[in-house]
């Protein structure tokens, strides 16, 4: 009871106005108390990829490169590492590369590339040990959540998300509410335009479909590039080997903004802008109006007003590219058995703006089939 005194009494004295005046009063105490709180969310961080320590010269790119980081005027609250770290993971390629990285004075998280594990005689769990984020990271920071994925394969140059990467991938995923901005990071681009690094890149989007994912981020090509596949966003980050290049990204509000930069310039090499809250409403795939027909030796596309390029595959076989010069695409199909089959289409509407779909049928003795490409 002397506390409820203590309490009504003060209410009394310094607030002796109507009940609207002293309603405006607190909203605006709320918001003066809310408001540097949500200034805290901007932050900066930064994608590094491609080291492949080896030599005196590969060591002086990385030094550039976190000296560069380190000369922003602004501080960076942590640093993507993804992948390629070494050139034949080698114990004293590992040691050296995270001796620089621990002295640079950064919080940084590292996936695996081709390159550490291709030739490396450290187990996964040795490296787990060593390096952190291996073998794939996830946490949330000042509302974005952040996912590293790994798709390195012991003796392979390609990758692979395997089953237990994707469900560890979708537990993550499914850890947050869908509306979080999320940000994924692979060493191996999971999708390209004109080829495919990473094996069953289709369960990945179907995994990543009704979430909040904004950007994949990606190394291994050691340039930068940029493209859309399904109305994602992906990147590609410049190496630090021989370019010193990074990825530097600032969330600003609602905004991710990301440049592609040099350590030694002052030049861009590109950049990009983000919201990342999730879309009011998204459009329709550009392909809803195309049509597919398939018949014993031939793969009918109809409709093809809107596009530059059709790439298809039957199956695990290779992709087929054809320019789009007219609305009608004859292709060859040479389907000759029978039972079930997949085929993937990707249809190119600009400059490395991708749509795809993957479809199964079954081929009986008619070997005559037609499909509807629709809303995906």
């Amino acid at each position: 009871m002397p506390h409820t005194v203590f309490l009504v009494i003060p209410y009394r004295l310094f607030f002796p106005f109507s009940k609207p005046v002293r309603l405006a009063f607190f909203l605006l105490v709320v918001v003066l108390l809310v408001a540097p709180g949500s200034r805290a969310t901007d932050f900066t961080f930064a994608q590094i990829t491609d080291i492949h320590l080896s030599s005196a010269q590969t060591e002086a790119d990385l030094k550039s490169t976190l000296k560069a980081l380190a000369n922003l005027g602004e501080p960076v609250d942590f640093i993507l590492v993804t992948g390629d770290i070494s050139e034949m993971g080698r114990p004293e390629e590992f040691q050296r590369c995270k001796s620089l990285l621990d002295s640079s004075g950064f919080r940084y998280y590292v996936l695996l590339g081709n390159h550490d594990v291709r030739w490396s005689t450290y187990s996964l769990e040795e490296l787990a040990g060593l390096l952190p984020g291996v073998p794939h990271f996830a946490f949330m920071h000042k509302g974005v959540q952040f996912i590293g994925l790994n798709t390195a394969l012991p003796l392979e140059a390609w990758g692979d998300l395997s089953p237990a990467e994707q469900r560890w991938l979708a537990e993550q995923m499914a850890a947050v509410p869908r509306n979080v901005p999320r940000l994924i990071f692979t060493h191996h681009p999971v999708f390209y335009p004109d080829r495919d690094f990473t094996a069953d890149a289709f369960r990945f989007l179907k995994i990543l479909n009704g979430y909040n994912v904004r950007l994949v981020s990606a190394g291994h090509g050691h340039r930068y590039r940029r493209w859309f596949l399904n109305d994602v966003p992906f990147v590609m980050a410049p190496a630090v080997l021989h370019f010193r290049g990074f990825l530097l990204f600032r969330v600003h509000g609602d905004s991710l903004l990301c440049e592609a930069r040099l350590a030694d310039s002052d030049s861009l090499l590109g950049g990009f802008r983000l919201a990342l809250s999730p879309k009011a409403k998204q459009a329709a795939p550009p392909f809803a109006g195309v049509r597919v027909s398939t018949s014993s030796d031939s793969l009918w596309l109809r409709n093809l007003t809107d596009f530059d390029t059709v790439l298809v595959r039957l199956d695990a076989g290779s992709w087929q590219r054809t320019p789009v010069r007219k609305a009608s695409v004859v292709l060859s199909l040479p389907v000759k058995v029978e039972g079930e089959h997949s085929l993937s289409l990707r249809l190119l509407t600009a400059a490395d703006n991708l749509w795809q779909r993957e479809f199964r049928f079954p081929v009986g003795k008619s070997l005559l089939w037609k499909l509807a490409l629709n809303a995906r």
